[in-house]
């Protein structure tokens, strides 16, 4: 059998979503070095850096709750399957905490303004 060439692989991928064969394309199980070495340097949501933008903190101080509990429920009401991880038991808890509120089309408009920077080369 012959090695797995993941660029190859990534490209063929995106040329089936291109064709509109594949709706969206996506990885799992990839580190963050992993990742970078296929598509690039990512942007801020991949390096887990997206709980430190300005329009999440705001959003999560309007809402009393965490940027983590805001950005997985943006998630949620994006209609995403969202996976949390976490081995702190209070951040367990807010992650289970997700359910009983929604975020107001008012704020979630606002997610529209954070900076993205794509991670296709």
């Amino acid at each position: 059998m012959a090695p797995l060439c993941l660029p190859e692989t990534w490209a063929a991928m995106e040329a089936l979503q291109a064709s509109g064969q594949a709706r969206a394309i996506g990885v799992s199980n990839f580190s963050t070095k992993k990742l970078k070495d296929l598509v690039g340097s990512p942007g801020s949501w991949v390096k887990g850096e997206i709980l430190k933008e300005p329009v999440l903190i705001e959003i999560a101080e309007k809402l009393k709750k965490s940027p983590a509990q805001v950005a997985l429920r943006w998630g949620i009401q994006s209609g995403h399957s969202v996976l949390p991880k976490s081995v702190n038991e209070s951040r367990l808890k807010e992650n289970i905490s997700l359910f009983d509120w929604c975020i107001p089309l008012d704020l979630f408009s606002k997610f529209s303004e954070v900076h993205q920077v794509s991670i296709l080369t």
